[in-house]
């Protein structure tokens, strides 16, 4: 398959900023020489949770679910092949921000309630 890029969705992130904390840091990433991903509804991302960014294709790479009820923190899922180039061939690129990105994505779901009173 072709490589793909991520890309930051201008308009959620304006609409819910604090997401911007899952980006911060992330400049760069490929989904590697395959960009394996699944093929997610852009509407199911959008009604059910906030698309922070974009494969290429304009397929979701990170989809936020952000807290209802009694949940404190946020579910936070990144649609791509798990393990960077320097486990799979098959993986994201490993020189890229992958690593940033998935330190991010755990910072900002594991929030104590504390912490998300104050990011959510």
């Amino acid at each position: 398959g072709d490589e793909l890029h991520m890309r930051p969705n201008k308009l959620q992130l304006e609409a819910h900023p604090k997401c911007n904390a899952i980006l911060e840091g992330v400049k760069d990433l490929s989904g590697g020489r395959e960009s394996m991903h699944l093929t997610i509804e852009k509407k199911v991302g959008e009604l059910s949770g906030i698309v922070v960014s974009e494969w290429s294709n304009g397929v979701p790479c990170v989809v936020v679910n952000m807290p209802t009820g009694k949940r404190k923190g946020a579910i936070v899922i990144w649609n791509c092949r798990p393990g960077s180039s320097q486990v799979s061939e098959h993986g994201w690129v490993a020189s890229g921000d992958g690593t940033r990105l998935m330190f991010n994505m755990l910072k900002f779901a594991s929030a104590s309630s504390t912490e998300a009173k104050f990011l959510l």
